[in-house]
């Protein structure tokens, strides 16, 4: 896709700007985190024409077919995007993503997890690439 092209040929560029900006202080539970953990990511998805019905400038345009998956890597501490990957399935599960991301995460990183990756298999093998995560619980299992 032109727009993944165009993303990633720039984001060396973003982190460069944003290594030269002054910043906010981090909060303290993040400067706690890393004190215990390289990078603090996040990997979240979502479905594009979800994302497009959330934008002002497209409110009216007909809702037409679902237009595939966006999923992104993002550093909770630069907010910039580590990886971007997109799928024309707009259905596909989470979990159709787990090696991509088992692939891309290094060993001491902290991974904040959508509850789509409520999965023990994918978690183990987090835990033995030495990969902290924090996931929300099923909803089920709060009842």
């Amino acid at each position: 896709m032109l727009f993944e092209k165009v993303f990633k040929e720039l984001l060396p560029h973003f982190r460069q700007k944003w290594l030269m900006r002054k910043s906010r202080p981090l909060p303290n539970s993040v400067q706690f985190a890393l004190k215990n953990f390289e990078n603090i990511w996040i990997a979240d998805g979502s479905t594009l024409e979800a994302l497009f019905r959330k934008l002002d400038s497209l409110s009216d345009v007909p809702i037409g077919q679902l237009s595939g998956k966006m999923r992104v890597i993002i550093d909770l501490v630069t907010h910039l995007s580590e990886e971007i990957y997109f799928w024309k399935n707009p259905k596909q599960a989470d979990t159709h993503w787990e090696e991509d991301l088992l692939k891309k995460v290094k060993p001491k990183t902290l991974l904040l997890l959508d509850r789509g990756f409520y999965h023990f298999a994918f978690w183990s093998k987090l835990i033995e690439k030495k990969i902290g995560f924090i996931t929300r619980i099923e909803v089920h299992l709060i009842k």
